[in-house]
């Protein structure tokens, strides 16, 4: 293979790419939302969003600062012995889930019957990176021994093992087939080839510190990464080099900030990026301009996902709230409210319910039209730490700082809370 130029699963000419994204590709300067403004309909069709907190979002404390323990999950898996950092659900077969966690093990399971299937052995130091490829063929686990493995879904054989060059941040599949991104500690990104585990390149040359958050474009044609040092790269992977980078040298990019988060428009022509102080970017793909700058949280962004029905972006963030981010307007919509921080949003496959789970152990369901609260879950006795769902949100799966994974369903009746428990904050 010619080592400058790699071809990529599903690697051809396509129109699409050329699709720019609404209004907004010729902007010449960053546009500034944080002034004030009344807010306007998203969309003639659409419910008007106001900024809301969450209807029935009040806590379960008594007056002792104790709380009473409900279980609203309907199954469970309690192999872990120790905080599960990972958890992902099979994306054709949604009965089987991943997970792995600070024991140094990963598990295959069975979300119906909380079975074991298969025990993945073989990591050292904590597992915290876990994702099954798009047929779910394969899963491939990560952990801060440097090490990823690669293990046949089926069976639970470890199909290959990878040597990071440093402590792995996170993997992610490509959406087309069987190429794994891996981004390490020491400020770069390796592209394998499964199964042969062939390393395809390197991105390296611009992040100096660790790549905290990456992925594939949606249409696989690229790859972004951001890192510890405020770096931003947009890499065309068959090359190897970056396409654009925004540094902190960059007076409109992000100053003094780790950037903590990444979404990418399912048309893969927007991103909005996030930082650890609270403050976002939204970028053009198509050509790399800065489109807004914005402060969207007054801490850290823990996750940001775009809606594929609805023109809005979603940022958890570890102050407690979900900010609804209008990309059409560049505008926040609305704000959706937890009591502790915000470990991770993921849209359902309609892009009109929101799923998000925090560190107040609840797992709540959010209808974006109206910012109203459909459900909250709770069952883990420390702060949730992850959290996957089948693409029609009715089976969610978390992880949590107690070493118990849970599975919630809104098409099961919740158990009742358990009688005379309680357990102090």
């Amino acid at each position: 293979m010619d080592p400058t130029h790699h071809q990529l699963p599903g690697d051809q000419p396509d129109a699409a790419e050329e699709k720019h994204f609404a209004e907004h590709d010729e902007a010449a300067e960053i546009i500034d939302v944080n002034a004030t403004e009344e807010d306007a309909p998203m969309d003639e069709d659409d419910d008007d969003v106001d900024d809301v907190a969450a209807a029935g979002a009040q806590d379960d404390d008594d007056d002792d600062g104790m709380m009473e323990l409900h279980d609203d999950s309907v199954q469970g898996f309690f192999e872990h012995k120790q905080p599960v950092h990972c958890v992902a659900l099979h994306p054709t077969h949604p009965t089987i889930a991943l997970s792995g966690g600070e024991d140094d093990m990963a598990y295959l399971w069975n979300v119906a019957t909380g079975e074991r299937l298969h025990a993945l052995a073989g990591h050292t130091d904590s597992v915290i990176t876990a994702a099954f490829n798009m047929d779910g063929s394969l899963c491939a686990t990560g952990g801060m021994d440097g090490k990823v493995f690669v293990w046949n879904s089926a069976t639970g054989a470890q199909v290959a093992a990878l040597e990071a060059s440093d402590e792995v941040m996170w993997i992610h599949w490509h959406p087309k087939g069987n190429v794994l991104l891996v981004g390490t500690n020491d400020g770069q990104a390796w592209l394998y080839n499964l199964p042969s585990g062939n390393v395809m390149c390197i991105l390296a040359g611009v992040h100096t510190a660790a790549v905290t958050c990456g992925q594939f474009t949606p249409d696989g044609k690229r790859v972004i990464t951001g890192a510890e040092d405020g770096t931003l790269a947009f890499w065309d992977p068959r090359t190897a080099t970056p396409v654009f980078k925004y540094t902190p040298d960059d007076g409109r990019w992000f100053q003094e900030e780790v950037i903590t988060a990444i979404g990418v428009h399912h048309n893969s022509n927007i991103a909005v990026v996030g930082g650890s102080e609270g403050t976002a970017r939204a970028i053009n793909l198509t050509n790399g301009n800065l489109l807004a700058s914005f402060s969207a949280h007054s801490s850290s962004i823990e996750s940001i996902t775009f809606s594929r029905a609805l023109p809005i972006a979603a940022l958890a963030s570890t102050d407690n709230n979900i900010t609804l981010f209008d990309v059409t307007r560049m505008a926040a919509r609305a704000t959706l409210r937890h009591e502790d921080a915000v470990i991770k949003a993921q849209w359902t496959a309609d892009g009109l319910h929101l799923v998000s789970c925090s560190a107040d152990r609840t797992v709540r369901v959010w209808d974006a039209r109206t910012g109203a609260q459909l459900h909250r879950w709770m069952g883990h006795q420390e702060p949730i730490l992850a959290m996957d769902m089948t693409a029609n949100g009715e089976t969610v799966v978390t992880g949590g700082d107690d070493g118990v994974c849970l599975v919630f369903s809104p098409l099961a009746p919740a158990p009742a809370a358990m009688a005379g428990s309680s357990m102090a904050h």
